[in-house]
């Protein structure tokens, strides 16, 4: 039995100049004699970001299904990594013993961020959705079947007001939002 392994070759990159302030510039170039670094800028450059970002601590499979899901959602690779150890650290955080969270505020967290997500990625302001109380019960509730005890959604949005209210802004998701939609909806859309 034999196993095949494939380079993966990425994409042709554009390149790009950037002027930088003298300092900056002395400061990589440093970085760069420190790592005793021998090649152009522009490799040097491309490898610092890997290493900064870890993307190169991935194996080819792995870098793979970043990169398609950096494609599916047409982000950049580092933004999926970043979003990721994000992730990763906020469970980190809530699982400190003084501040462990219930299952309940584990399942309010990752339904709100799966909102937001699918509401950056919404073309249609129909299509977004207000995260306040209410929406965020009736929908754990649809999505498992479990209700959430309202005491825990609002010690959530109240933890998170200004996250929450950034994130409206960025959207375009004004107050009374979900009322809308639903209007819209049984206007245009069920006729």
């Amino acid at each position: 039995m034999t196993t095949e392994t494939k380079t993966i070759t990425p994409a042709p990159r554009k390149t790009v100049s950037v002027r930088l302030h003298p300092e900056d510039n002395a400061r990589l170039q440093a970085i760069k004699e420190t790592q005793k670094f021998v090649g152009n800028f522009p490799d040097f450059m491309t490898t610092f970001i890997d290493r900064s970002t870890g993307s190169e601590m991935f194996n080819n499979n792995d870098y793979a299904k970043l990169q398609a899901a950096a494609d599916k959602l047409g982000v950049s690779v580092v933004s999926i990594i970043i979003k990721g150890a994000m992730k990763y650290a906020s469970r980190t955080m809530l699982s400190d013993p003084e501040k462990q969270q219930k299952t309940a505020d584990t399942r309010v967290q990752d339904f709100v961020e799966s909102v937001m997500e699918a509401n950056e990625k919404a073309k249609e302001w129909f299509d977004k959705h207000e995260l306040t109380q209410g929406f965020i019960s009736k929908g754990i509730k649809e999505a498992t079947g479990k209700e959430v005890n309202r005491v825990n959604i609002t010690s959530f949005i109240a933890a998170n007001e200004t996250r929450l209210k950034d994130h409206h802004a960025n959207c375009g998701i004004e107050p009374d939002h979900n009322r809308k939609v639903f209007n819209y909806e049984r206007k245009y859309k069920k006729g």
